[in-house]
């Protein structure tokens, strides 16, 4: 993956992004968490989005880090 001249400055910004959500939404009371769960389909949770966009970014991040390695 090539990319462009500051694209992983802000890969990096959007992980931080998640991390953040990830801090907020743990900050709810664990009752509303569960009422939030019950209320969306379960594919489609905020929780769900979260960790999916963190773990994307961070494979992202990685693979990138590993490419550049192999130069």
């Amino acid at each position: 993956m090539e990319l462009k001249k500051g694209e992983k400055v802000i890969l990096n910004r959007i992980k931080k992004l998640f991390e953040e959500l990830d801090e907020c939404y743990s900050s709810l009371s664990r009752e509303t968490q569960d009422e939030i769960y019950d209320f969306h389909y379960e594919n489609y949770t905020i929780p769900h989005c979260i960790r999916w966009g963190l773990q994307g970014s961070e494979e992202i991040l990685k693979h990138i880090e590993i490419s550049r390695r192999k130069k």
